[in-house]
């Protein structure tokens, strides 16, 4: 009887800690695709910036 008391908290504890990492990597999930979205935009910026410039530097 008291083995079976131990082995259902300790399974309970398990499982909170798992949900817990689980809901950890899906934030940090988001945060990447995030990152990878602003890097991404900046990068589209920068290219347009340039080749506007080089348009100017074509037609001046």
């Amino acid at each position: 009887m008291h083995i079976i008391k131990l082995r259902i908290p300790a399974a309970k504890q398990q499982t909170s800690v798992h949900q817990k990492f689980g809901i950890w990597n899906l934030r940090f999930g988001a945060y990447l695709k995030f990152c990878d979205l602003i890097f991404g935009i900046l990068n589209l910026t920068f290219g347009l910036i340039k080749t506007v410039r080089l348009w100017f530097i074509n037609l001046g």
